[in-house]
C-alpha cells in the first residue's frame, strides 16, 4: 500500500496518512542527492522566501528545484511525485 499511493494525488481517503508525507520527505532527500548539497539547501530557502504570506503547487516548486539546480528534474519528480510503486531509477 505504502507505494502505491501517489503523493501528488493520494485522494480523499490518503491525502492526510502518513503516506504522503513520508514519501515527500523521501523525495526531498533523494532530491539532495541528485542536485548537491549547494543547491538543495538554496531551494528550501528560496521557496519559504518567495512565498511567504502566500501559496504555490508542486509545479511551481519543481520549477524553482530546476531553475537553482540548474538541471531537468521532470523524470526525477514524475517517478517521485507522480507515479505509483517505489523508485529504483531516477
Amino acid at each position: 500500500m505504502f507505494w502505491q499511493i501517489v503523493p501528488a494525488d493520494p485522494g480523499p481517503e490518503d491525502m492526510f496518512s502518513s503516506v504522503p508525507y513520508n514519501r515527500g520527505a523521501m523525495a526531498l532527500h533523494a532530491l539532495r542527492g541528485k542536485v548537491g548539497d549547494d543547491a538543495f539547501f538554496r531551494i528550501p530557502h528560496k521557496w519559504a522566501a518567495s512565498h511567504r504570506c502566500s501559496h504555490a503547487g508542486t509545479a511551481e516548486f519543481i520549477a524553482m528545484a530546476e531553475r537553482e539546480s540548474g538541471q531537468n528534474l521532470g523524470a526525477f519528480f514524475d517517478v517521485w511525485l507522480f507515479q505509483q510503486g517505489k523508485p529504483t531509477s531516477w
